[in-house]
């Protein structure tokens, strides 16, 4: 999994696509009974990724700084856990999850969740 092609998500345990809903715009008329109902187009893609950032302190103040440093606005590609390609996404919210944790195996470790909001359909 790669963001703008780098791969900065650690361990994935979780990566899911899922459609946002139609924007729609109600409309109630004085003296009409009834609700009329303007379709307002799709509002895109929204990717959510569950991990585990993992290595020594330097490597993981390095990780969570590159997530940080992501989170600028602007659009990238995004290459999920299937090897399907996203163009046009965007980090929306990167969340540490827990404390630090010492692990035998991996070093240091930290779980997190981030959210990637897709610009279309």
């Amino acid at each position: 999994m790669t963001f703008n092609g780098y791969a900065m998500f650690g361990r994935v345990f979780e990566c899911i696509t899922s459609e946002n809903p139609r924007d729609e715009q109600k409309i109630a008329i004085g003296g009409v009974n009834g609700v009329g109902s303007l379709d307002m187009g799709d509002r895109g893609r929204v990717t959510s990724v569950k991990g585990l950032l993992y290595g020594d302190l330097a490597g993981l103040i390095a990780s969570d700084l590159f997530f940080r440093q992501a989170k600028d606005g602007r659009y990238y590609t995004l290459v999920d856990t299937l090897g399907r390609t996203w163009v046009h996404v965007k980090l929306h919210r990167y969340v540490p999850q827990g404390r630090v944790i010492n692990d035998i195996w991996y070093g240091l470790v930290q779980h997190y969740d981030c959210e990637f909001i897709h610009s279309g359909g």
